[in-house]
């Protein structure tokens, strides 16, 4: 389940206002924190450049969220 989003909640991944920009989605397996798509796919990219048999990590949390994988499929 998604998170509430109040006023002051940034997207973890660039600090940005989540409502400031939209789509938001939400880690639904795991920790439920909101992050916009477009920087959730730049943190996907990251993780799959560091190490490409890696598991994906809440960047607030560091929860699991899925091997990288299943993500890029």
């Amino acid at each position: 389940m998604s998170k509430e989003i109040d006023e002051e909640d940034v997207c973890p991944i660039f600090q940005e206002l989540l409502k400031k920009r939209l789509p938001i989605t939400y880690y639904r397996y795991s920790c439920g924190n909101n992050i916009h798509i477009k920087c959730m796919k730049t943190w996907v990219d990251h993780q799959y450049e560091l190490e490409n048999d890696a598991v994906v990590k809440c960047p607030l949390c560091k929860e699991k969220i899925a091997p990288l994988r299943l993500i890029l499929e």
